[in-house]
């Protein structure tokens, strides 16, 4: 699959697709929100991501029982930055990359 290319909408992500914020550092200290995952993924391109939890809830309706999931997940590059991500979904597999983002 195509990597798609990335058009900045926010004042920070035109800032860094421009070359203006060369680093996550300058990035946080501009106190610019940070909107889009794109920004983290250009800045710091070797994130590693870890599942540390996923919770599983049921509810009764009439049709029978359904289930919905929710995983969270710890991301950083080893070196000072760390975020935490929590994804959502209907299906496990697809909380996953919600949870990274």
């Amino acid at each position: 699959m195509a990597e798609e290319t990335w058009v900045p909408k926010t004042e920070l992500g035109k800032k860094v697709a421009s070359g203006q914020i060369k680093s996550m550092s300058e990035a946080l200290r501009s106190k610019l929100p940070l909107r889009e995952y794109q920004i983290v993924d250009f800045l710091m391109p070797d994130i590693k991501d870890e599942v540390i939890y996923i919770e599983r809830a049921q509810r009764m309706t009439d049709s029978g029982r359904r289930m919905n999931y929710s995983i969270t997940a710890i991301v950083g590059n080893e070196d000072g930055f760390i975020g935490l991500g929590r994804g959502k979904a209907k299906e496990s597999g697809s909380c996953y990359p919600k949870s990274d983002q």
